[in-house]
């Protein structure tokens, strides 16, 4: 048998080669523990970038299905109210410009009650709803967006006193507060219409649906507008707003000052992120919008706008963002900003529309013609005796009237003859009376008078608690102070208002101040607790029952206040100053201008006519003009001569009503 002898190093492993092989073992479970984390990374990013192309994708195709819901509110815009008629449910819709979105009309609904009126101008009409649908494609994804149009228009009126809450033939300041309040059946009255410029740079204005203005439109504060449409210029500054802005000339915004959409014929800078659509001819600087669609160039810094549509040059500063669009100049950016997707297209054209120019007609306010409308004629003759002519009184036979005092401290009544000794400062009735001898107005005591005439600047003054309601004619001036009167006011001046001043116009208090159940006013014109038995026959009618009347409409009995005329063709007076603490109810017309200064309501409608020769309307303090709860006998300007018109243009106004994705 043979035996072998291996080598000790054979017969057993060292402490060495224990010690390498366990680090070769140690290097492989690393390594696959090291693969299989690599793969593991690999397979996370790959799934973490096919879920942010997916999601790229799908951002992109909500965009470029805004894109066509923006896209479609300019074309309605530019076809307006007239031109819907030509849609049919099932129409495509193509954009010309815009890439990777398709259009239908879902449907049209012009019927009345269907929440789309127009509130833009006077002479409102129902509008047309409009449903489209739009679907965006981008990398594979889609995304479909249903959009409700509202798209309206407004026609033209004869009449502002009718239509418009303010009306001014003439430049304005307003300042304060000016608060607008109407109900669902006058929103659309809730109107500015401004022969001239229009200026509110520190104003709290409340519930004014639109400006219509020949001049420049300045608007400040946190002022909040539906509609401006002007001749000439249009700035908003602070944080004032504007759904619609239509500008004749250039738009300038600054601070956060925004506008739902801008349409200008000139240039267009707009400091504000958030404004909606811009239609220029005009260059455009802008903080951004969801469109722009000019014939000139845009500057932008680190805005984003949806899409653009610019015939000459984009220029973006900063990290400005484009969605789409076609730009017939230069492209100028930095050079990491790869945001602006837009297409340069040598010669490329942009078809935009120009505006028309608003025109508004001035208005001619003329006391002298309304003269013989008046119950009452308040005038000084010859001699400086105060004189007062009578029509249509019961009780007052027709005729003129020597106004004074009667049977010792009784105040003023009306005779036909004075006193042996009696003067024009110090005028006496005749005992016994010749004539009516009644008094027409209550004073605070029967000693105190209510009537009172200055020679110096013939001026009438009224101060009291009541006169005989009725259509009043003053020749000169008038003071209006404290009191409840149930008048129309109308004087060939001016007329100033002071104190706890009331007046209800015969139109707006009717019968008895009551109809159908609504109390208008604390008493009527027929049915008066203050002079009960002295009714304007002429606004009373007898009916059947002899004991019984009812109110019958005049057109000067729609005023309250009205001022200003002309003799020989030289106008004079006509200038408007509304106190503190004053309540009118009924229309205020002044035939120069209006100033207003403390706390005054209106609850009717304002005109200033500017026919004088030096004009500066000036709303300031706290005003209101209410038209929430008009009585139905109260017809402002129906039938005045000389009574103007409105705006002779229409404006269009489209809105999304809402939105939702499909």
């Amino acid at each position: 048998m043979r035996t072998f002898n291996f080598p000790s190093s054979f017969s057993q492993p060292s402490t060495r080669g224990q010690r390498g092989l366990a680090a070769i073992l140690l290097v492989l479970l690393v390594g696959l523990s090291l693969s299989a984390a690599v793969l593991g990374t690999m397979y996370y990013i790959r799934s973490e970038q096919d879920s942010m192309v997916t999601a790229h994708g799908a951002t992109q195709a909500q965009m470029k299905a805004w894109n066509g819901v923006e896209a479609f509110r300019q074309y309605l815009y530019q076809i307006g109210l007239t031109g819907t008629t030509s849609l049919a449910a099932g129409n495509a819709i193509t954009l010309g410009g815009v890439t990777g979105v398709a259009g239908s009309v879902v449907s049209l609904n012009s019927a009345t009650g269907n929440g789309c009126v127009s509130s833009a101008a006077s002479g409102s009409t129902q509008g047309t709803l409009v449903t489209a649908n739009f679907t965006g494609s981008s990398g594979g994804a889609t995304s479909t967006v249903q959009a409700v149009y509202c798209v309206t228009g407004s026609t033209t009126s004869s009449n502002p006193g009718n239509t418009n809450a303010i009306n001014f033939n003439h430049d304005v300041n307003l300042g304060g507060s000016i608060t607008i309040n109407s109900s669902t059946t006058t929103a659309q009255n809730a109107v500015i219409n401004v022969q001239g410029a229009f200026n509110a740079g520190s104003l709290s204005l409340t519930g004014l649906k639109a400006i219509n203005a020949t001049g420049n439109v300045t608007l400040g504060s946190n002022s909040s507008v539906n509609v401006i449409s002007s001749n000439g210029n249009v700035t908003l500054s602070g944080s004032a707003s504007a759904l619609t802005i239509n500008a004749m000339g250039n738009v300038v915004l600054t601070g956060a000052a925004y506008a739902g959409a801008i349409n200008a014929n000139g240039t267009v800078s707009a400091q504000s992120t958030n404004n909606g659509a811009i239609v220029a001819i005009g260059d455009v600087t802008l903080g951004g919008a969801t469109s722009v669609k000019t014939k000139g160039s845009v500057t932008m810094d680190y805005s984003t706008v949806g899409t653009l549509y610019a015939q000459k040059n984009l220029t973006v500063t900063s990290s400005g963002s484009v969605g789409s669009g076609i730009i017939g100049g230069a492209l100028s950016k930095p050079s990491w900003n790869n945001n602006v997707n837009v297409t340069q297209q040598t010669g490329y054209t942009v078809a935009i529309t120009p505006l028309t120019a608003l025109t508004l007609t001035t208005q001619t306010v003329d006391a002298y013609q309304l003269q013989s409308l008046a119950n009452y004629v308040f005038d000084v003759d010859s001699s400086g005796y105060r004189k007062v002519t009578v029509a249509n009184v019961n009780g007052i036979a027709n005729g003129t009237y020597y106004l004074g005092n009667y049977d010792g401290s009784h105040q003023d009544y009306l005779c036909t003859a004075l006193a042996t000794g009696s003067s024009a400062s110090n005028s006496t009735c005749q005992t016994p009376a010749v004539g009516s001898a009644v008094t027409i107005c209550q004073g605070y005591s029967t000693s105190n008078s209510c009537f009172a005439y200055s020679t110096s600047n013939s001026t009438w003054s009224i101060n009291g608690t009541s006169m005989a309601q009725g259509v009043t004619w003053f020749h000169g001036n008038l003071a209006l102070g404290n009191g409840n009167y149930y008048n129309t006011f109308i004087a060939t001046g001016n007329i100033a208002t002071s104190g706890s001043f009331q007046v209800y116009a015969p139109s707006y208090a009717g019968y008895n101040g009551s109809v159908s159940g609504t109390n208008y006013t604390p008493t009527g014109i027929c049915v008066n607790s203050f002079f009960p038995a002295r009714y304007p026959t002429n606004l009373c009618t007898p009916t059947s029952n002899p004991t019984s009347y009812v109110y019958t409409a005049n057109p000067a009995a729609n005023y309250a206040l009205l001022a200003g005329g002309a003799v020989n063709g030289i106008y004079s007076g006509g200038n408007i100053s509304l106190g503190s603490s004053n309540t009118i109810y009924g229309s205020v017309l002044a035939g120069n201008q209006l100033t207003t200064g403390g706390s005054t309501v209106v609850n009717g409608y304002v005109t200033a006519a500017g026919n004088g020769s030096s004009v500066t309307n000036s709303l300031g303090g706290s005003t209101t003009i209410n038209l929430t709860a008009l009585p139905p006998a109260y017809q402002p300007g129906a039938g005045l001569p000389s009574t103007g018109g409105g705006a002779s243009t229409s404006t269009n106004n489209v809105q999304v009503f809402w939105s939702r994705y499909l």
